[in-house]
């Protein structure tokens, strides 16, 4: 069998981000055996044109089309993935299952949280009986598309489309071949941090704001006056298109000069190298006197850590906990140690939930019974979202929630 050639995009975005340059090395340690064509011309590029662009596809019967290199996958699965088009000649495109495809309705859409935790996920539903599912969702992150048997009215049309255009039993999802989209980064919108904000507030500052999904989200809900900062220059002007405002760079070099009800930082202080200093600085410049900061941090002490490095493992990925732009780690007791010693007052602690698998927490208890001190709380934290005020010398007593 004719080994594939790997086609797939890279924008801009790649270039200011070490969090996508990371997604990148780590996706071209993966198809270092394979023929790469990487095009900058935009994922809605057709058959006809990536054959244009590298005259060497045409002698490769069978393309892995991956819409970026940010994900997380298993390229060991792939001549599988392959055969099963190749095989079976009345197929045109195999399809690799994401989240969306495969996970109940109102499941966490990141059941796993470390790289261990992917590959167990992956194997395990490489291991159902069941192999193949229709489809019915376009624009999927990874095919297998055999374009010399694709109908000829649609070597024109994008080829990350094709699912949708192709008749339903020329495609078909490939249950074995799961992967995990990572593309999405800057494009949050955090559901979890909206349901956190005051109803009366009339503007917000978003320190790493990304795209500005979390603060256009925030515009429509309470029709407030939103600005943005952020560090990568693509993603603010990306943001500008949505938001009142947005900074480009560092908050700590800016002279913002206006004051607001809400400051957010969202899944931002474990970014940060000098996270004292940022803390500082915005009790006394930004915030209203009866403003709130309000921040969400991952939790290193989330079960899924903790079983990674009983097992000797701590594998960075180009996002989640162990994020490898992480510079800062926390747990809930150390980010509320953080905030007080920096001018704030944790006044409510939300948990956001990532919970056991069936049979860890027995592993846990087990441990327990040994005699470790097991924080069962903080082991199904996947993170933390936290509302603090300006220390006053009367300051409010916490509440917390899960």
């Amino acid at each position: 069998m004719h080994k594939p050639a790997i086609v797939t995009w890279k924008n801009a975005e790649f270039d200011s981000s070490r969090e996508l340059r990371f997604a990148d090395q780590h996706f071209n340690r993966k198809v270092r055996d394979y023929p790469v064509a990487l095009s900058a011309a935009g994922a809605n590029q057709t058959i006809n044109a990536l054959i244009d662009a590298f005259p060497w596809l045409s002698h490769h019967p069978i393309w892995i089309v991956a819409r970026s290199p940010a994900m997380l996958w298993q390229p060991q699965r792939i001549t599988q993935f392959v055969s099963n088009v190749i095989d079976n000649p009345a197929r045109w495109i195999g399809i690799a299952p994401e989240p969306a495809d495969v996970l109940p309705e109102g499941a966490s859409d990141f059941p796993y949280f470390t790289w261990r935790g992917y590959c167990r996920f992956a194997e395990h539903g490489a291991s159902e009986e069941q192999a193949f599912s229709p489809h019915d969702r376009e624009n999927h992150a990874l095919l297998a598309v055999a374009h010399s048997r694709v109908s000829e009215t649609l070597h024109d049309c994008p080829i990350l489309e094709l699912p949708g255009l192709a008749p339903d039993d020329r495609s078909t999802m490939d249950l074995k071949m799961y992967v995990h989209p990572l593309d999405g980064y800057y494009k949050h919108q955090r559901d979890d941090v909206l349901a956190e904000l005051p109803q009366s507030m009339e503007s917000l500052l978003d320190i790493g704001c990304g795209f500005g999904a979390f603060g256009q989200a925030v515009k429509q809900r309470f029709r407030c006056r939103v600005v943005g900062v952020e560090l990568n220059p693509i993603a603010a002007a990306i943001a500008e298109q949505s938001l009142d405002r947005v900074i480009e760079g560092d908050v700590l070099d800016t002279d913002i000069g206006e004051s607001f009800d809400v400051i957010t930082l969202n899944d931002v202080l474990e970014h940060v190298e000098d996270s004292d200093l940022l803390l500082r600085a915005l009790v006394h410049r930004g915030i209203k006197p009866d403003g709130r900061l309000i921040l969400s941090v991952p939790n290193i002490g989330h079960w899924s850590i903790v079983d990674d490095l009983i097992a000797g493992r701590w594998d960075y990925l180009p996002a989640g906990v162990l994020c490898t732009d992480h510079v800062r780690f926390f747990t809930r007791r150390g980010i509320h140690s953080l905030l007080r010693n920096n001018g704030w007052t944790p006044v409510k602690t939300t948990v956001i939930p990532g919970p056991y698998p069936p049979g860890t927490e027995r592993r846990f208890s087990a441990l327990k019974k040994s005699g470790f001190d097991v924080d069962t709380e903080s082991l199904n934290a996947q993170g933390f979202i936290i509302t603090a005020q300006p220390t006053t010398p009367a300051d409010p007593v916490e509440t917390s929630t899960e």
